[in-house]
């Protein structure tokens, strides 16, 4: 999956403003009221269907939104029916947004771990789940070309910092095959990237599809009784990643 990078909250933000800056600059030249209405919304809109519904489908909700400020500008409504509207793309943005993609992107559940193995890049061994005993594991699939992968491993960075002093939490950075990376290019990443964490290598992406992931990024949490109780596919800054992590393993 190719996840969006851009903030989904400034996205349907400006999204909001452009279509209602449309319909003002357009009303004065249309007698048709209603098809006008449609017609600011048509283009930009079409940009956000194609490239984000398909990502966070439940972001459909912002399609009607659309409308209804087009409405608001075209009519030329008062100036408390304007405010109100703006009041709206405020709170869709900024209040709703967040909520849609953290529940489209995570899954809360409680299931056995499956019995995964990856190699780690520091010293060539073959770890498993059963070498955690005890622990926490916040493990985190990743490519070394996918640029959300970058930016959540960024947060967790400093996650993992902000749990240092926490010897029954592990975090476990792990580098697919996808993209044809390799051991040697994901232990290269990860220097360059100065992030000084140990990494490990899904080989085949065996571990990856055990847990039935599809893309990258993916991040799983085990708690200590060996049971996965989250799941969490793609990244967006749009959601406080950090905040639901720490609400899982606190």
């Amino acid at each position: 999956m190719n996840f969006l990078t851009l903030d989904l909250r400034i996205v349907s933000f400006l999204v909001a403003l452009l279509i209602g800056t449309y319909a003002v600059l357009k009303r004065n030249k249309s007698k048709a009221k209603i098809i006008l209405v449609v017609l600011s919304c048509l283009p930009i809109s079409i940009g956000y269907i194609l490239g984000i519904l398909p990502e966070i489908p439940k972001l459909w909700t912002a399609i009607p939104l659309f409308l209804m400020i087009s409405a608001i500008c075209v009519f030329d409504a008062k100036k408390w029916v304007s405010g109100i509207g703006l009041l709206l793309i405020v709170f869709y943005s900024f209040g709703v947004v967040p909520n849609l993609v953290e529940s489209s992107l995570s899954q809360y559940v409680n299931e056995n771990a499956p019995e995964i193995k990856f190699k780690a890049l520091h010293d060539g061994k073959t770890y498993s789940i059963e070498d955690f005993k005890d622990k926490t594991l916040v493990i985190d699939f990743f490519g070394t070309w996918c640029k959300p992968c970058i930016e959540e491993m960024k947060e967790l960075k400093a996650l993992k910092e902000n749990y240092s002093a926490r010897t029954d939490i592990e975090f476990l950075f792990v580098c697919t095959q996808f993209g044809k990376d390799t051991p040697e290019k994901a232990k290269k990443f990860l220097e360059a990237r100065n992030f000084n964490f140990k990494g490990y290598f899904d080989e085949d992406n065996v571990a990856h599809k055990q847990l039935k992931f599809t893309g990258v990024p993916a991040l799983v949490i085990v708690n200590k009784k060996g049971k996965v109780v989250f799941k969490h596919e793609g990244y967006n800054p749009s959601e406080n990643l950090t905040a639901i992590i720490k609400k899982v393993i606190d």
